[in-house]
Parts: structure tokens; C-alpha cells; sequence
């Protein structure tokens, strides 16, 4: 899918927020590396894919700071932080009259919570917020044709990009397991 000019301020706001996690006291060099970015966003090509520019960003802020990932600190904190919560989402798929929509909910809500893209970093608010329910999975086609194809031995795969969305998708897999689907993360 292509890039819309609504693209361009989420990207900027990233390298903003890359620039204070790699350089929380040194305005001069955030400003120097959000500059760059604001740059480079200038000459981008929308018919491209975010992953693309994403990928073009990323390696002139590596490029900049000499860090490989300005996020990784945040991401073995958000990592860390939906493990402790992971008892909690357990509860909430278990005691669900729907275990499979239940998980499915939760795990939409993992993947949308990314602090790159500037959405929410407060799981417990941004749940809260949402006002978890599952009955809105269950209404859709695609529910049932999914859960109507699940069987013993069905292969899943599921992809992983946000930092902390493990935890939110260890209880897809494990509903999804003892179902007896065999899952790919």
C-alpha cells in the first residue's frame, strides 16, 4: 500500500521520539537528527511503502547517532512491562465466554499499541480506553470463517513487529494451541 502525506508527520514524530530516547539531554543533537529526517521525509517518494521509507529513515538515524536501534531501551522496558501483565490477560481470555475472540481482541490491541508510530504506551490505559470487547470480533464474517477452519493440526503463523505485542499474542497462541493448532511466531 502506498504512503499518503498523512504518513509524513507520524514519520516525523518517530525520529522526534527516537532522537530523545538516544539523546535525552542534548537538544543539539536531537534537533540535528530530526532535521535529517524532516529532510529526507522532504524527498520521499509516496508511492513507496512505509516499510520502505521506514527502512531509509532508520539507516540515516543509525547513520547519525551510530546506535543500531534508538528504541531498544524502550523496547526491553515495554517488553518487560506487558510480561508482568500477562497474568492479567490471561484472566480476561479464560473467564471470556469466548476464549478465541477473547485473545483475538487482545491481540489486535497489542499490535496497534507502538510507540513509533506515536499510538498509545500506557497498556493499561490504552485497554481501558478501548473498552475491551470481544463481541465485535464475533460479529465479523471473517470470524467465523476462521474460527470454523481452525482444526487439530491447522498452521498459523503470526507476525510480531511492535514491542511488547508478545505478551499480548502469547495468549493468541496459547488458545490457538490448545485447540490444537500448530503456531509459527
Amino acid at each position: 500500500m502506498h504512503m499518503t502525506l498523512d504518513c509524513l508527520p507520524c514519520f516525523l514524530g518517530m525520529a522526534l521520539k527516537g532522537a530523545r530516547e538516544l539523546f535525552p539531554e542534548e537538544l543539539e543533537r536531537q534537533e540535528v537528527l530530526v532535521k535529517e529526517c524532516a529532510t529526507l521525509l522532504g524527498t520521499a517518494d509516496l508511492t513507496g511503502t512505509s516499510p520502505e521509507l521506514a527502512g531509509d529513515m532508520f539507516a540515516r538515524i543509525k547513520e547519525l547517532s551510530g546506535v543500531a536501534d534508538p528504541y531498544a531501551a524502550y523496547k526491553r522496558r515495554s517488553n518487560e512491562r506487558v510480561l508482568e501483565l500477562l497474568p492479567e490477560l490471561e484472566r480476561m481470555v479464560t473467564e471470556a465466554p469466548d476464549r478465541l475472540a477473547a485473545a483475538l481482541t487482545l491481540s489486535i490491541a497489542g499490535n496497534w499499541i507502538d510507540v513509533g508510530a506515536g499510538l498509545a504506551e500506557d497498556w493499561e490505559e490504552a485497554l481501558a480506553r478501548e473498552a475491551y470487547d470481544a463481541t465485535v470480533i464475533q460479529a465479523s464474517p471473517a470470524y467465523a470463517l476462521f474460527r470454523d477452519r481452525l482444526r487439530f493440526g491447522t498452521k498459523i503463523v503470526i507476525l510480531g513487529d511492535n514491542a511488547g505485542e508478545i505478551g499480548f499474542d502469547t495468549v493468541l497462541v496459547r488458545v490457538l494451541a490448545a485447540k490444537g493448532c500448530e503456531v509459527v511466531y
